[in-house]
């Protein structure tokens, strides 16, 4: 839990951006800050801010991947929402790369990633040479899931 001046979320889809809208007017009297969506992909509708935390769960799956995904995902998610090019790391790279320039020093990246790409997008954001403290997380049910970083 944290205290924010405000948050910006983003989405490429326009329609998701919809749902989220109805979500926070439902939510509006326990927001403790406002909420102001933006429509655009990766990081491009925050590429004018220096913010304190970035946080995404960005497509990361590889195309060739999606249809051996459950049916209530598969069936559901738009595919823009779950490929990300033909290995998976496509918008992961993106937003680790652009993610240094909206970062303000010491902010924090969180991505939101493949179990089978957890170490693979730890190295990614260790190699950039933006970050430090690199750590990769476990979810709920154990599975390496979050990369965190700190922006130097």
């Amino acid at each position: 839990e944290g205290s924010f001046e405000r948050v910006l979320a983003t989405d490429i889809s326009r329609d998701a951006l919809e749902v989220a809208e109805i979500n926070v007017e439902r939510c509006a009297a326990a927001l403790k800050c406002p909420i102001e969506l933006r429509c655009g992909s990766f990081n491009s509708p925050v590429s004018d801010v220096k913010a304190t935390v970035l946080v995404s769960n960005p497509p990361y799956i590889a195309f060739s991947e999606i249809d051996a995904l459950p049916p209530s995902v598969r069936n559901w998610e738009p595919p823009v929402a779950l490929a990300s090019g033909s290995n998976g790391m496509l918008a992961i790279q993106q937003i680790v790369a652009q993610g240094a320039a909206i970062l303000a020093g010491g902010g924090i990246l969180a991505l939101e990633v493949d179990e089978r790409r957890a170490s693979l997008a730890a190295e990614l954001v260790m190699a950039n040479g933006a970050y430090n403290g690199v750590a990769v997380r476990l979810d709920l049910t154990g599975r390496e899931r979050f990369v965190l970083a700190s922006r130097i």
